[in-house]
């Protein structure tokens, strides 16, 4: 029973996620000195407010999803096995990349050309009918999915590593976890040990990002590392799901405390970009990724542990809201670009129309049709 009510609980964490992504990309267009993602459209109205809000939610949003995904990962593999596994992840994510790739990223690839280069609509239209917009066409906002993928051929390959291979994995693993029962704070600061790293050599405080075919190794290393910190939670979720349940609102503290001291210290290096001030945004950065991570799932855990039909239904929909969402976007954005209105009102209006289009699309046109179905299984 415990069991099926934390599924609820993460179905609903990873839903979230999914439609914070539109909150950061509706927050590109107002930024000031925001280097975390380089977005081509620049509103007359503009706050450094959208550069913490970018600042903080990517801090923790994509560690949380690909984290649930090496949970779901196990999940599935134990209910199901291998075969089931690999066939699942080639419709829900593989598909839908290559899918997503031929159609959205080729849209909002148009759309740039048009509002920014000035491409007129005939000569995009060509550039569909001889397939020549597909040449060097980012992922754009898909490549977590194409990450997801790369990801899930090494979990595969160690699968078939010896037995004894893996239980010497799993046991290095599952002590690293072991701590968070006695101490949770220290469990927080060595699992944070490899991004601090892995951040510091990204030069720019925070986790970067990588909309190429060929990954930033350091990007996806990064995300590796969430990935298989999902599969050791499954693992032991028997005993640290209590303690972060628990000790939910501690943590949540303390992320707000990293929260502050984060965005101000990479303020600061986005500033004067000094070693020290990497050194110690890096550091932040790392720790509030993780204190977010758990204090999350200790609150979704505690708080949202049964059926909502609101949740459920929001948490299948955001798939299809994160994936077509940002066309819609960038369309609106290149409307709204330069009328004199107030930055927050231009912020509003961008998700509320964002949001409510490509619900009304998804409950009309893809909730049980086999787009549907592709993205969230049958009901």
């Amino acid at each position: 029973m415990l069991e099926s009510k934390r599924l609820h609980a993460f179905d609903s964490l990873r839903g979230v996620m999914m439609l914070l992504g539109i909150i950061i990309h509706a927050s590109l267009t107002f930024t000031v000195n925001c280097r975390v993602f380089h977005y081509p459209l620049s509103d007359v109205s503009r706050s450094v407010f959208y550069d913490c809000l970018i600042i903080i939610i990517h801090s923790f949003r994509m560690p949380v999803f690909f984290v649930m995904s090496g949970y779901f990962a196990m999940l599935l593999l134990r209910k199901k096995g291998l075969k089931q596994l690999i066939l699942n992840r080639l419709k829900r994510i593989v598909l839908p990349l290559i899918i997503g790739w031929l159609t959205i990223s080729a849209v909002i690839k148009a759309l740039l050309m048009y509002t920014i280069d000035g491409v007129s609509v005939d000569s995009i239209l060509h550039s569909f009918l001889f397939m020549k917009i597909y040449i060097g066409l980012p992922l754009f906002h898909l490549w977590f999915l194409y990450h997801l993928t790369i990801i899930y051929i090494l979990f595969i390959l160690l699968l078939l590593l010896p037995k004894a291979v893996k239980n010497s994995l799993a046991k290095a693993t599952d002590a690293i976890i072991s701590i968070g029962e006695k101490n949770l704070f220290l469990m927080i600061f060595l699992v944070s040990i490899p991004i601090f790293i892995l951040v510091t050599l990204m030069r720019i405080g925070t986790i970067g990002t990588s909309i190429g075919f060929l990954p930033s190794p350091l990007i996806f290393i990064t995300y590796f590392v969430y990935f298989i910190f999902g599969i050791m939670l499954f693992r032991n979720q028997d005993f640290i799901l209590p303690v972060l349940m628990h000790r939910c609102w501690l943590l949540g503290g303390f992320a707000i405390l990293l929260a502050i001291i984060h965005t101000y210290f990479i303020a600061q290096y986005f500033a004067h970009e000094t070693p020290l001030l990497l050194l110690i945004s890096a550091r932040s950065n790392a720790l509030l990724s993780w204190a977010m991570l758990f204090f999350l799932i200790g609150a979704f855990t505690r708080f949202l542990n049964t059926k909502h039909k609101v949740l459920d239904y929001l948490s299948r929909a955001s798939y299809w809201l994160y994936l077509s969402h940002l066309p819609v976007m960038i369309f609106l954005s290149s409307i709204i670009i330069d009328m004199p209105y107030y930055h927050f009102l231009k912020f509003l209006f961008m998700i509320i129309t964002t949001f409510a289009s490509m619900l009304l699309v998804y409950h009309f046109l893809i909730r049980k049709t086999f787009i549907g179905a592709l993205l969230n299984g049958r009901k």
